[in-house]
């Protein structure tokens, strides 16, 4: 009886966490977060918080701020994008 009821709880953990959704955000999302109106705070806290992958090339961050992401939202990509970048080594 405990043997299945163990084997009920795992299948039940496996259905849960299959059916989660990450966000992964790269810029393009930034973008869109940025021309709804989300206050920069905001979408840093969505930053530290998902998956990410960001193009910090100096042509996509003059795009970035042509297209009226903030400074401070630009700066945390950055940062994001170097902790990925240095924990993968």
């Amino acid at each position: 009886m405990k043997t299945k009821f163990v084997t009920f709880l795992l299948c039940c953990s496996c259905i849960y966490t299959s059916g989660q959704q990450y966000d992964k955000l790269d810029n393009n999302t930034i973008i869109t977060l940025s021309k709804v109106g989300l206050p920069p705070a905001t979408i840093i806290s969505k930053i530290k918080t998902s998956e990410a992958s960001f193009d910090v090339t100096v042509d996509a961050l003059i795009d970035l701020r042509l297209k009226g992401v903030h400074g401070d939202v630009i700066n945390e990509m950055m940062t994001r994008n170097d902790q990925v970048k240095y924990s993968s080594r």
